[in-house]
């Protein structure tokens, strides 16, 4: 409920809601659809339990809207952080947006990126250099706004953890650019158990494909 509340509850209110129920064992999916029963934004889907890439893909299908935003389910927004992000868009007139946001940790919280600095337009190649060198902007697929044209084409790897890391240089390709605010806008609550801190050694092979996948379309 977090999560979704903070959605609701933008400044910007014209947007649709898609929540993708990826076989969750707990009361999720419920929770979900009663939101679905008291505001007309909201649209939930169910399915068997493919994965954050394959809910990321099946959200990527049935999406109607032209700009698309990914907000996992453990995280929550500013009011402002719809209304941020399409300023930016509009005032750098680009196709992919990102801004700063919050760490959640159990010691308090911090922003991935210092604040006070004023956006700016990276380019492909300084947008690349930027992540490798863990400066901004960073990998995530949630705090960015996506033109759904970017996505023609690109989907994100079926099957696999860290899918964010391997798309992300196809999606700067295909932008050309991106704009980035360090205003944090959004809330990544940092869980010790999460997917992408409790992998197994099996799954390291998954990350070593998505930095090699990365690297050579950078």
């Amino acid at each position: 409920p977090q999560c979704i509340d903070s959605i609701l509850a933008q400044t910007n209110p014209d947007f649709e809601l898609l929540i993708l129920d990826d076989g969750s064992t707990d009361t999720s999916g419920s929770i979900a659809d009663h939101y679905a029963r008291v505001d007309c934004r909201v649209r939930v889907i169910h399915q068997p339990n493919g994965g954050l890439a394959h809910a990321r893909n099946a959200a990527l299908q049935n999406a109607q809207g032209e700009w698309l935003t990914f907000v996992d389910a453990d995280d929550w927004l500013e009011t402002t952080y719809l209304s941020y992000l399409v300023s930016l868009r509009d005032t750098f007139a680009c196709g992919l947006i990102a801004c700063n946001h919050w760490i959640e940790a159990p010691r308090g919280a911090v922003t991935r990126f210092p604040q006070g600095r004023e956006p700016r337009l990276f380019s492909y190649a300084e947008a690349g250099e930027n992540i490798l060198y863990h400066r901004a902007p960073d990998v995530s697929a949630w705090g960015k706004l996506y033109n759904r044209a970017l996505f023609h084409g690109l989907a994100y790897p079926d099957g696999k953890l860290f899918e964010d890391t391997y798309l992300i240089a196809d999606l700067l390709n295909a932008a050309g650019s991106i704009t980035v605010g360090f205003t944090p806008q959004y809330h990544y609550r940092f869980l010790e158990n999460s997917i992408s801190k409790s992998v197994s050694s099996e799954h390291l092979w998954d990350f070593m494909d998505a930095v090699d996948h990365m690297a050579a379309s950078l």
